[in-house]
């Protein structure tokens, strides 16, 4: 992969668990594409409509 792109890539999942940024819907809405999903330590799947109505904020995210 590209290091421009790789680097692109890793901002975004950066700012992606940022708090401040997962406690906003309209910055979730600015950077989650329309066919986002992600699984939850539960095992619960979110797709970006859950992320935007439901608040979701993770506290404890982390990078691996």
């Amino acid at each position: 992969m590209d290091s421009s792109l790789n680097a692109q890539l890793r901002e975004l999942e950066e700012t992606h668990i940022n708090f401040e940024v997962r406690s906003s819907s309209e910055e979730l809405d600015k950077i989650l594409a329309d066919e986002f999903g992600e699984i939850g330590n539960s095992g619960i799947k979110y797709d970006k409509k859950d992320f935007l109505e439901l608040y979701v904020v993770l506290s404890d995210m982390a990078l691996h």
